[in-house]
């Protein structure tokens, strides 16, 4: 990553999925969010065992480097 400020100028916010689809017939999905910017920066939530509607309520600090 080329140049970043000093501070985060983004705060991204991931809440919840819900109705997600499952996938496999005998068991429940383990589903985790991931935020990308710019295709360099990548957070990912924890992932939350077993459910189609997972809350995550997990924020990030994030540079965005848009002009």
């Amino acid at each position: 990553m080329a140049d970043l400020p000093a501070q985060p100028n983004l705060r991204v916010t991931i809440i919840a999925a819900d109705g997600l689809y499952k996938r496999d017939v005998f068991r429940f999905p383990d589903p985790f969010a991931v935020a990308t910017i710019n295709g360099e920066q990548t957070k990912t939530t924890g992932v939350i065992k077993k459910t189609l509607n997972p809350y995550w309520n997990e924020s990030f600090d994030m540079y965005d480097q848009a002009p």
